[in-house]
């Protein structure tokens, strides 16, 4: 190893891994907001703040960041008939993705940093950690809905009464098991 590279890796392990972890999110943000890309500057800076929209787009990236479970095929349509790409729908739904999980990890960030107090029955690197991995899950579920991808559920898979192998009584089955 050289010398020069040893330096680069000591520096690093040096850093605290609170300050990576806030650092590759940082990193997220630039590359969404100032990476190449087909939409504007300006256009993935307004969807990342979900501020200035003109409509119909406001209504898409509105649901994507506030309601993403509610995104159609329409407002994708619509947001094409204003004369938009598909790739810059897509940059523009990252966006408001990446920028409504940013606003809600600061806001644990922000939330943890005034209630540190002397009793912790969690160290604030435990805390973080969880934000972190809450903004990473928030983006994918805010993508998944939009885009209409299916998310694993913990609830098993639909079963017919005759070929369910659950030990309980057909109505329970229902419960667990909607049809």
């Amino acid at each position: 190893m050289r010398a020069d590279s040893r330096t680069a890796v000591d520096a690093e392990d040096a850093v605290p891994d609170d300050d990576k972890k806030q650092a590759a999110h940082r990193a997220l943000v630039d590359r969404v907001l100032s990476g190449e890309g087909r939409a504007s500057a300006e256009q993935r800076a307004r969807a990342f703040s979900n501020d200035g929209l003109s409509p119909p787009l406001d209504v898409l990236l509105g649901k994507v960041a506030l309601r993403p479970t509610q995104v159609t095929e329409a407002d994708f349509a619509t947001a094409k008939a204003l004369g938009l790409s598909e790739d810059q729908v897509f940059e523009l739904v990252v966006c408001a993705a990446v920028g409504q999980s940013t606003r809600l990890y600061e806001a644990g960030l922000a939330a943890l940093a005034e209630a540190t107090g002397n009793v912790r029955p969690v160290s604030p690197e435990q805390v973080e950690d969880a934000l972190a991995v809450c903004a990473a899950f928030n983006t994918t579920d805010r993508l998944a809905d939009a885009f209409g991808f299916e998310v694993l559920s913990p609830r098993p898979l639909r079963q017919e009464p005759s070929t369910c192998s659950s030990a309980v009584t057909d109505s329970a089955c229902l419960e667990v098991c909607p049809r």
